[in-house]
């Protein structure tokens, strides 16, 4: 019945207020049944099978529906933004030790990540965890894996909306609050490397906000322990990178067919790092709220390695012998530029680290 409702709203001869109503009326009814689906959860006579049985069920709707909207419906942004609530809904509604056990895992079956541009490896992204397809993992990953999809597609539908990737940073912040907070933050850094098209630096303040907002409500910091060579170290590092690797790609990189025919204000668009003013604040609020985890280890020598190689790929464009790349001169030294005052910013808290662990020692 559900989907019945969702298939008539996707109609082309469907009005806009009758299309929000039948949206409306179907996300009330699927949390009335999950609601009802998570009474059933409680039983403590409920076997593991019937448990499976009840989360294939539930992702398969929601996969199938959002699949469904996503190839009927890419021009219409308040299906677009139903899809994303149905994926918040099971997170809300089913027990997040349900949703969350690495004991009930379901077959990876998303295929729409593979449509994505996944960004070029320059050595970088060592804590993400990809699956390949059929998979076992999570719900949790499941469901993150969906709406991140999602919300992909709906930026380059409507680029200058930015309502959905204000829920992105609140299912983020969400993710981080119910589930764990380290998986959730690996999970969630290693989609980002999954994706380089528009809107993608956005999508990194988001889930940048995200943490902030986490972090400012955090009382205990042993999930998030930077501890040499850890999956969060390597997970900080990662998230703190991709903005910088985004913007170290040449022009022609983000100019594939799937994002249409070059055009200099597209990719300056796409580029849109030309301050370095949001990354080092984000930088800096990590290593002020999280006292003592950038010590040691080798979270700055990955973050400087990781610079290096950006600024290196940037310098290259300027002796480049192709017309088109050269034509990005003015856009490339004002990277290097950024890249400067990024590294002085890392430098600046590197010393101060260095001379507080000089402090305890002595």
């Amino acid at each position: 019945m559900i989907y019945i409702l969702i298939c008539q709203a996707s109609r082309e001869t469907v009005s806009h207020d009758n299309r929000i109503s039948a949206a409306d009326a179907s996300l009330r009814l699927f949390r009335s049944v999950l609601k009802g689906v998570q009474l059933e959860l409680k039983w403590s006579s409920i076997s593991y099978d019937d448990i499976m049985f009840c989360l294939n069920a539930i992702l398969k709707f929601v996969k199938n529906t959002c699949e469904k909207v996503s190839s009927d419906c890419s021009d219409r942004n308040d299906l677009h933004h139903m899809s994303l609530q149905l994926v918040e809904a099971v997170c809300e509604e089913i027990e997040h030790t349900i949703v969350g056990s690495p004991l009930y895992r379901v077959p990876f079956d998303i295929k729409c990540i593979d449509n994505l541009q996944i960004l070029v490896d320059i050595g970088c992204a060592k804590s993400g965890v990809t699956n390949a397809y059929m998979d076992m993992v999570s719900p949790m990953v499941y469901l993150s894996v969906l709406y991140f999809c999602l919300v992909v597609q709906s930026t380059m539908t409507e680029p200058k909306t930015d309502i959905n990737l204000e829920r992105m940073q609140n299912y983020f912040k969400y993710l981080l609050s119910m589930f764990d907070p380290l998986e959730s933050l690996v999970v969630t850094t290693g989609l980002l490397y999954k994706h380089s098209g528009p809107s993608c630096l956005r999508m990194w303040i988001a889930v940048a906000e995200g943490l902030k907002f986490y972090i400012d409500d955090m009382k205990d910091f042993s999930s998030l322990k930077m501890e040499s060579d850890s999956k969060c170290c390597f997970a900080m590092c990662d998230l703190l990178s991709y903005p910088l690797v985004v913007c170290s790609c040449t022009p022609k990189y983000f100019m594939s067919a799937e994002l249409g025919s070059p055009s200099t204000e597209k990719c300056k668009r796409i580029s849109c790092f030309t301050s370095p003013t949001l990354w080092k604040s984000f930088y800096c609020f990590l290593c002020t709220s999280i006292s003592g985890c950038f010590i040691g280890g080798s979270f700055f020598e990955d973050l400087f390695s990781i610079l290096d190689m950006c600024l290196e790929k940037c310098a290259s464009m300027l002796v480049c012998a192709d017309e088109y790349v050269l034509k990005f001169k003015d856009l490339a030294l004002h990277r290097i530029s950024s890249y400067g005052n990024v590294l002085i910013c890392i430098l600046e808290k590197f010393c101060s680290s260095e001379l507080l662990v000089f402090s305890v020692l002595y």
